[in-house]
């Protein structure tokens, strides 16, 4: 394998990645590959030398993936499947199964949580106001009506706050999740790279 095809294969494996990261990416191993062949490696050797390009592009998706979520610019579903995919090689495989597990878990009962919170919030307040409303048309007493409003009003903004702050909280646990994982494979696979040397 030539430096082109080498090249034009990490980024094809780095599809869905940012331009930028992928030219990054690019130039350091053309950079790589340059000084093996000023110490005397031909350009294939220099190749030969970095691995397997299947490894090679999934360490670079585990250290992209780590990097977003240093950054706090990590989609927490996006990174799941970029993670699946890095663990769909056999020896991975188990890791990748027992995260899918956790992270499909704890996604769907936070989403739960969320859906619950947020749905009875905005029922509350459509309750308060279809009763008040009722209250009022049958002639009944005004303060009544604002005290129901004000306690409805309160407890749905106590309930739609609880899911905004559960969707931070669902946000901040998925991507620590992810990152765990990440290490894990992380070293997982350079175990694997120490008993293949």
């Amino acid at each position: 394998m030539d430096k082109k095809e080498f090249l034009k294969a990490i980024s094809n494996n780095l599809k869905g990645f940012d331009k930028s990261e992928i030219t990054e990416i690019l130039a350091y191993y053309e950079e790589i590959i340059a000084d093996k062949m000023e110490n005397g490696l031909t350009e294939e050797d220099a190749i030969a030398s970095l691995g397997n390009i299947d490894d090679i592009t999934n360490e670079i998706k585990v250290n992209l993936v780590l990097k977003r979520s240093d950054k706090k610019i990590s989609n927490s579903l996006k990174s799941f499947i970029i993670i699946l995919g890095i663990c769909s090689s056999p020896i991975l495989l188990p890791l990748g199964f027992a995260f899918a597990v956790l992270f499909l878990s704890i996604f769907i009962v936070l989403f739960t949580l969320i859906f619950v919170f947020g749905f009875t919030g905005i029922c509350v307040i459509l309750a308060v106001f279809i009763h008040s409303f009722s209250t009022l048309s049958t002639g009944g007493d005004i303060a009544s009506i604002f005290i129901q409003l004000g306690l409805g009003l309160m407890s749905s903004a106590f309930l739609i706050g609880l899911t905004i702050e559960l969707y931070k909280a669902m946000k901040l646990l998925l991507n620590k999740i992810n990152r765990l994982f990440l290490k894990t494979i992380k070293k997982k696979t350079k175990k694997g790279e120490e008993v293949n040397a």
